[in-house]
Parts: C-alpha cells; structure tokens; sequence
C-alpha cells in the first residue's frame, strides 16, 4: 500500500466533519514524512500505524465529542422536507410523463367539482368544405395552485428551520 492509497482510505472511512478531515490529512502526510526522513520505509510505518480501521476507531474516539450529530428536531424538519420535496418531484414527473395536469389530478382527489372549478373551453374551427381542427382550453384553478403552493411552501420551511437549527448549534 503506498502512502497516497494509505491516507486516502483513512480520510474515506472516517466520520468527522470536513475541516477535521482536512488537517487529519495534513497530520498524516506530516507525519509519515518525517518518518521517512529518518530512514523508515512506508511499509515499516504503516504497519506501526495500523490498518486503516485501527486509524479509524482511534480517531473516532478521540474526537466523539466533535462528531456531528443531529437532534431529534433537525431530523424530524429533514425528514419531512425530503418527503414533501419527493412528493412534489414525483408528481412533477408523472404530470409530464402521463401528460396530466394538476387539474387532473386534484379532480381525482377532490372529486366535487364545486372545489374544482376551471373556466375550460372548445372551440371548432373549419366548415364543411376544408379541414376542421378542434381547440380544448382550461385553465388551472385558484384552488390547485393554493393546494401546491402549500406543499411547495412546507418544503421550503421545513429545509429552513432544519438549517437554522444546524447553524445555530454549531455558534
């Protein structure tokens, strides 16, 4: 194993955040220079410095207290805002795929059409001696777009109190 393949290995299985990784990675190339200079091979210092799961559980227990965690409240906002995102997201992408409109959609739902009311029209263009085409309009209802905008407004709220409650842990 060399040296590179070494301190990249330990870098990937540990779980500290980014700026401890990154003077980790700067110990350890710091170290197995020195090392080096005193004659030492990277075989010989790699085997008195361990696998990189040794490395790894050593670290991890000396800095426990540094490790992120998440409280109980944080992974509640994040769970719910993914949720919401991924709903929103997969009814998207069935709405282009089907070619439906949240018209459709809510319908289904909300099947009374007194909720539902959209202005739709059909128009017939052409006459008996040449080509005919039929037009079918609709509009989206207040009610749809206040049902998505919900949705879409909870999503960005539960990201937001997720991030505020990160940021303020971390002050």
């Amino acid at each position: 194993m060399t040296k590179e393949t070494y301190i990249k290995e330990v870098i990937k299985r540990v779980k500290l955040p980014h700026t401890l990784k990154s003077r980790l990675k700067k110990d350890l190339i710091s170290d197995i220079q020195i090392r080096q200079e005193n004659g030492e091979s990277i075989e010989d210092i790699i085997r008195a410095m361990g696998t990189p799961d040794e490395v790894v559980s050593e670290l991890e227990e000396s800095y426990i207290d540094k490790m992120p965690h998440r409280s109980r409240l944080e992974k509640i906002f994040l769970t719910c805002g993914i949720f919401l995102m991924s709903v929103l997201f997969a009814t998207g992408i069935w709405c282009v795929s089907a070619k439906i409109t949240a018209q459709d959609i809510i319908c289904s739902v909300f099947p009374a059409r007194e909720f539902i009311s959209s202005s739709q029209a059909v128009g017939i263009i052409g006459g008996a001696d040449g080509p005919t085409a039929i037009f079918v309009t609709s509009k989206i209802s207040y009610w749809v777009l206040v049902i998505f905008g919900v949705i879409l407004f909870s999503c960005i709220f539960c990201f937001a109190a997720y991030f505020i409650l990160r940021w303020k842990r971390r002050k």
